[in-house]
C-alpha cells in the first residue's frame, strides 16, 4: 500500500520554520517534532509513555535507565543492591542540583516519592500507581535512599526508571501548575519557554550530563503530513511517528529514517465485563478470534516486512517472551467451527472501538481485523473514537458502555522490557478490569514474588503461554517505531522511546 504524498501549505511550513528559528539559531539547537505535544508541561508524574517521555529526559533524572536490550543501567542511582526481599538501598550519583541551586540528593529523592505515596493530591498522579508497593522510603545517610516495599517486588530498579524528580520543596510551596508552568530542573538542559505544544531549553552549565548541542527546541506537530515536511525542508532534526510510506520521502530528500523495536503489541482487547450475554467470556470465541486474523498479510503488506506477527502479548526483547509459543493458525473454517461448538453457528454483532494516529496505519489495520472477524461471522463495526474516549469509558466516565466488546489496544512492556508489565492491563487487579482469568492472575501474582531471575524466567514463560492458550486478546503485530532524521545529525538514540537526547551531535 502506497500513500500519496503532498507537501504542506507553504505558509504553514515557513510557520513551523519561523517560531522555531524565532528562539534559536538552527547551527547550535537540536529540533525535534513529535506526534503531539506536553498537556501536562513541567509535571513528569502525570502520564507515562508517549508523548511525555519525550519531554521529562531532557529536563529531569530518573534512578535507573534501561537499554534497548532490557539491562539496568545508572541514571541518578550510581549503583543499587537488594538487602532482603523486602528492602532496596539506592546510592545516588553526587552532584546533581536543580536550576534554582537546590540539591538533587537522597533527601530529594525521598520527598517525591512520600508526596506521590501519602499525600492526597499526589495519589491523583498517574505515576503514583507505579509506587503502590512501596511502604517506606528514607533517606539512609551516605547520599542513599532506602526503599522498603510491602511484599518482595523484584522490579524496584525498574519500576523507578519511571519516575523523573523534581525539586520537592518548591514543587510543594509553590503548588503543581505553578512549578510545572516554570519547572526547576536539574537535567541537561533548563526551559527558556514551556507551552502545552513547545518546550524551549538552553544547556543547564552545571549539568553533570552535559549535552552536546547547546539549545533544544521540542514542538508537538500533530499531523505526520507536517512532520515529514520539516525534515524534507530542514525545519525539524528528528521527528517521531511515522509510517513505512514516509522512509523513502527521507531518503530522497537526502535524510534517512531510523527504525526500531517498539515496546508494545498493537492488539485488540476483549471487554468482558460489558453487561449481559457476552461471547468472549467463552474461551473458544476468543480463539476462534484469533484464528480468524491473518497477521502475516498485515505485516508484509501495510508494513512492509518491519516488524512481526503478534501471538503474545510481550515483545521479543522482553524478559519472559516465550519463543516455543506455536502461532494461532490462519484458518477461518476453522474459526467458524470453533464458534458453532460455543453456539454461535449463526456469529454474532459486535462493535470494535478503536483509537487511530499513534501507530503506523493503524485505522487501517483496525479496518481489516474487523473485516477478518465478519468474515468468520462475529460481525464487527469499527468505530473510530479519541484516546480521551477509551479512558472515559474504561473508567466509567463517558456516561455509555462500550458500544460492543472489543477495543483497540496496546499491550506495553515499556520501560520495564518485562512480560509482566502487560498484565498490569490485562487482569483482574486493573480497576475496572477488562479480562479476569483467576488463573493468569495467580501466575502474574507468582511471578511478583519471585526475586531469583531464572526461576522467575520460568514463571514469566508460564503466564505468557498461559494467556496465549486463553487468547486474552487479539494480537496483531509487534510495533516498530520509525523515526525521520536530518542528515547533519549523529549519534541518534532510542532507548524504549527514551531519546537519549544529550548525546546527539549535530555534524560539521
Amino acid at each position: 500500500m502506497q500513500r500519496s504524498f503532498k507537501f504542506i501549505p507553504l505558509a504553514l511550513a515557513a510557520a513551523v520554520a519561523a517560531t522555531t528559528a524565532s528562539a534559536q539559531d538552527k547551527r547550535d539547537t537540536l529540533r525535534i517534532g513529535v506526534n503531539a505535544g506536553n498537556t501536562f508541561l513541567g509535571n513528569p508524574f502525570q502520564a507515562r509513555g508517549v508523548p511525555s517521555i519525550y519531554f521529562k529526559p531532557a529536563l529531569y533524572q530518573s534512578l535507573t535507565n534501561i537499554d534497548p536490550d532490557g539491562k539496568l543501567v545508572p541514571e541518578l542511582a550510581a549503583s543499587w543492591q537488594l538487602v532482603d526481599n523486602t528492602t532496596w538501598r539506592f546510592k545516588l550519583v553526587d552532584g546533581y542540583t536543580f536550576t534554582n541551586g537546590v540539591k538533587n540528593d537522597a533527601a530529594n529523592v525521598v520527598r517525591n516519592i512520600i508526596w506521590l505515596t501519602t499525600s492526597d493530591e499526589g495519589k491523583t498522579q498517574q505515576l503514583s500507581g507505579v509506587l503502590k508497593d512501596i511502604a517506606e522510603v528514607k533517606d539512609v545517610g551516605n547520599n542513599t535512599v532506602e526503599i522498603k516495599t510491602k511484599v518482595p517486588q523484584p522490579l524496584v530498579a525498574h519500576i523507578l526508571s519511571e519516575l523523573f524528580y523534581v525539586e520537592g520543596r518548591a514543587w510543594t510551596e509553590t503548588g503543581m501548575q505553578q512549578y510545572s508552568a516554570r519547572p526547576a530542573t536539574s537535567g541537561p538542559w533548563k526551559v527558556v519557554s514551556y507551552t502545552t505544544d513547545r518546550l524551549v531549553g538552553t544547556e543547564y552549565e552545571k549539568a553533570v550530563k552535559k549535552p552536546k548541542i547547546k539549545n533544544l527546541d521540542i514542538r508537538g506537530l500533530n499531523e505526520a503530513a507536517t512532520r515529514v515536511q520539516a525534515i524534507v525542508s530542514d525545519q525539524m532534526d528528528v521527528v517521531t511517528n511515522m509510517t513505512p510510506d514516509d522512509i523513502p520521502l527521507f531518503r530522497n530528500a537526502g535524510h534517512r529514517a531510523e527504525t526500531f523495536d517498539a515496546p508494545q503489541t498493537m492488539t485488540v482487547a476483549f471487554y468482558e465485563q460489558k453487561p449481559g450475554a457476552n461471547p468472549f467470556r467463552d474461551k473458544r470465541v476468543r480463539r476462534a478470534a484469533n484464528m480468524a486474523i491473518n497477521r502475516d498479510d498485515i505485516v508484509k503488506g501495510l508494513m512492509g516486512g518491519l516488524t512481526k506477527a503478534a501471538h503474545q502479548a510481550v515483545t521479543p526483547k522482553t524478559f519472559g517472551y516465550d519463543e516455543t509459543i506455536a502461532p494461532y493458525k490462519y484458518d477461518p473454517e476453522g474459526a467458524r467451527k470453533l464458534l458453532a461448538e460455543a453456539g454461535y453457528p449463526n456469529g454474532f454483532e459486535t462493535t470494535l472501538e478503536a483509537t487511530t494516529g499513534s501507530l503506523p496505519f493503524d485505522k487501517e489495520i483496525y479496518s481489516l481485523v474487523g473485516d477478518q472477524l465478519t468474515k468468520i461471522g462475529i460481525r464487527t463495526k469499527v468505530l473510530p473514537i479519541t484516546l480521551a474516549d477509551l479512558g472515559d469509558l474504561l473508567r466509567k466516565r463517558s456516561g455509555r458502555e462500550f458500544e460492543g466488546h472489543l477495543f483497540g489496544f496496546s499491550a506495553f512492556v515499556d520501560p520495564y522490557l518485562d512480560a509482566e508489565r502487560p498484565f498490569q492491563q490485562f487482569g483482574c487487579t486493573f480497576k475496572p478490569s477488562w479480562i479476569c482469568l483467576p488463573q493468569i492472575e495467580a501466575l502474574r501474582d507468582k511471578a511478583n514474588e519471585i526475586m531469583d531471575p531464572p526461576e522467575r524466567l520460568k514463571v514469566l514463560k508460564q503466564l505468557v503461554r498461559a494467556a496465549h492458550d486463553e487468547g486474552v486478546g487479539l494480537h496483531i503485530q509487534h510495533g516498530v517505531d520509525i523515526y525521520g532524521v536530518n542528515k547533519r545529525i549523529k549519534n541518534f538514540q532510542n532507548w524504549n522511546r527514551r531519546l537519549i537526547l544529550e548525546t546527539i551531535e549535530i555534524s560539521s
